[in-house]
């Protein structure tokens, strides 16, 4: 038990050194627009774009080699490659090699992600939806303390300060090696995949509403986080108040992220995403149109109900898709944050910018309905 303990920590601190990368960009937007010559909303398509193919849209090919011929080696070097990356993209001093770079932190952070999901949903297969709450949390914490992080870089440490990242993830890399590398058991092996359409056979319904559903989620947290930057850039307010902002909206996803995982019974799961829906529509909608602590305020709540619920959702496409855990993860986590992520660059469309806040917010309506489609107690396969 103690093992396994080690183990689930051990992944929660990779996830959260590969997330914590992949939420940087945002701050960096703000301090290079001036440093690149490029408008806010340009350098918003050029890094979300980069990022959402390189992060999300190559997930479920990193879970089908995972699932057929294992990747446990390459996943658990991830965070070290990630901040190397990162930090690159943080010194570059043009616009293609910053790209060329977070293409490099991208793919790291999509080849971290099935494979551990698969492994700590195995850990306690009766209980998946906890150990997957301690997994993710590790991960939102991460995705929290990125921007603001980044912040304190690019504002006291200039761009050779990227490099300190790696105080973090090499101690990860090296926590995950050694507790991880070993056990053959957990991730080292491949599942037995015979082919997506097989394992999708008689699944194929509830797993694309629940993928519809992620996408939608995927879409106001990705509106609202770009929204944040460039509503901060046209405020101009310091990139510290930008990282803080973003940090508050992806930290309470932690947060509840554990409480969800812990509290809730797979019988409530529906419930929960339903009320949230609801919650995360009016804390969004309402997020820009009041001063200072207001968007602080809202930005924690909207966090805490898009974000939260994570564990569920991974939970539940777990269930659903059993004889691809990786696969199942990556849909899930990777596929339909690429397509939220790409749906989300409406709001550097929209004037003014407050407008499309509530536009966001106003498509977790229907992905309220929609849930009402999905199974009400969803049952655990027996551990692989």
């Amino acid at each position: 038990m103690a093992r396994l303990i080690i183990q689930l920590i051990s992944l929660a601190l990779g996830h959260g050194c590969v997330d914590a990368c992949a939420t940087m960009v945002n701050p960096l937007i703000r301090a290079r627009v001036d440093t690149f010559g490029m408008s806010a909303e340009a350098l918003a398509w050029l890094v979300t774009v980069v990022m959402t193919i390189a992060c999300s849209f190559t997930q479920p090919l990193f879970a089908l080699w995972s699932d057929r011929w294992g990747a446990r080696w390459v996943a658990l070097t991830a965070p070290f490659v990630a901040g190397v990356g990162m930090a690159a993209a943080i010194e570059s001093s043009g616009p293609i090699w910053m790209a060329i770079w977070l293409t490099a932190c991208g793919l790291s952070v999509a080849v971290y992600h099935p494979t551990p999901a698969a492994i700590v949903g195995d850990l306690w297969p009766a209980r998946r939806t906890m150990s997957l709450a301690i997994f993710l949390g590790g991960g939102m914490l991460g995705l929290g303390f990125g921007p603001v992080g980044v912040s304190y870089i690019l504002e006291h440490l200039g761009p050779d300060g990227g490099w300190w990242l790696l105080v973090f993830a090499a101690p990860a890399t090296i926590a995950l090696l050694v507790s991880c590398g070993r056990a053959g058991h957990l991730g080292g092996q491949s599942q037995t995949l015979g082919s997506l359409r097989q394992a999708l056979r008689g699944q194929g319904g509830a797993m694309l509403v629940l993928v519809t559903i992620s996408s939608v989620r995927a879409l106001t947290t990705m509106g609202a986080t770009l929204g944040i930057t460039l509503l901060t850039e046209r405020q101009q307010t310091s990139i510290t108040w930008t990282g803080v902002l973003l940090s508050a909206f992806l930290f309470s996803g932690g947060v509840t992220g554990l409480a969800s995982g812990l509290l809730f019974h797979p019988k409530r799961e529906r419930t929960v995403l339903i009320v949230t829906s609801v919650v995360a529509f009016a804390a969004v909608a309402i997020m820009p149109w009041g001063g200072p602590a207001l968007m602080l305020v809202c930005s924690v709540i909207a966090g805490s109900s898009l974000q939260g619920v994570n564990p569920i959702i991974v939970a539940m496409s777990q269930r659903i898709l059993p004889s691809g855990s990786r696969m199942a993860s990556s849909l899930v986590m990777g596929w339909s944050w690429g397509v939220g992520g790409l749906a989300a660059l409406v709001v550097t469309l929209v004037d003014p910018i407050e407008w499309a806040f509530a536009g966001v917010g106003f498509v977790m309506i229907p992905a309220a309905i929609l849930t009402l489609r999905l199974p009400v107690v969803p049952h655990d396969p027996a551990p692989i």
